[in-house]
This record gives structure tokens, sequence and C-alpha cells, in this order.
């Protein structure tokens, strides 16, 4: 996977850390980010406004373009958002219709993939989770600086 050469594994492990925790602790989760600094760490990134309950299309584009300054400054090597949909379409056709986590991971090589996390919760309520599979996609954030 294309992961493991560009710091995008760290990135991704920690998007769906924190996923997972908040699947498990609320039920539900805000599309949230984390970066991958130069010197290889991986920083948590959120997006805040003044609004009580912004809602999920404006917490993207919040950090969709807190990303993007901070690529342009230089100040991370890849970043990544995670948020929450429903799947229209997967390689197994029983993921169809079923809700996932949407990793959105760039690295400044122009590197840029999704990858996806099929989930549910069950009967006893613990969320159970898919195999991944990935798609490529268009930079967002490090396309300014391309």
């Amino acid at each position: 996977m294309i992961l493991e050469h560009n710091g995008l594994g760290p990135l991704l492990d920690t998007l769906v850390r924190v996923t997972k925790t908040l699947l498990e602790k609320q039920g539900t989760f805000l599309p949230h980010g984390a970066m991958v600094l130069a010197d290889g760490r991986v920083a948590l990134v959120g997006a805040q406004t003044k609004e009580e309950q912004p809602g999920a299309q404006k917490e993207l584009l919040l950090l969709e373009s807190g990303l993007r300054g901070m690529a342009t400054q230089g100040k991370c090597v890849a970043a990544g958002i995670a948020l929450d949909t429903r799947l229209k379409a997967a390689p197994r056709q029983g993921d169809v219709g079923k809700d996932a986590i949407w990793a959105m991971l760039e690295h400044k090589d122009g590197t840029s993939i999704s990858i996806f996390i099929p989930y549910a919760k069950t009967g006893s309520g613990i969320f159970a989770y898919g195999e991944a599979f990935q798609t490529p996609r268009k930079q967002t954030i490090f396309s300014a600086i391309q």
C-alpha cells in the first residue's frame, strides 16, 4: 500500500484511532484532522467556530482551509481529514450503503488518496469495522504549492 513510504501510515493510524474513540464515546463524529510535521511527528488539528453546532460541512471547509494554510507555510509534509460518510460504491457489494470512516490523505510529494473503512453498530452496541479500501483523489490541501 502507498501509505508506508511517505508518512501517510502514521497519519491514517492517528485519524482512525481518534475516530474510533469518538464513535465509541459519542456514537458519531464531526470532521477532524491531523498533519505530519517536518520531523515526522503527527499533530491533531481541529476547526473552531463561534457557533455551538457548526455542522459537518462547515467543519470540513474550515479544516481544509486551515491545513492548506499550514501546507503553504511549510509547517507540514502531509495532512489528512477524517469524516463520516455513507458508501455509494465499494469493491465489496455488501459494503454499499454502509456508514464508513473516510480518511482523505495528502502528501506534499503529490500523493493523494482516500481510505474508506466501513463500520456498523452491532446489536450489542459496539462498533464493528470492515476491511479498508482506497481510491485516488484530487489534492485539495497541497494543491496550492504544487
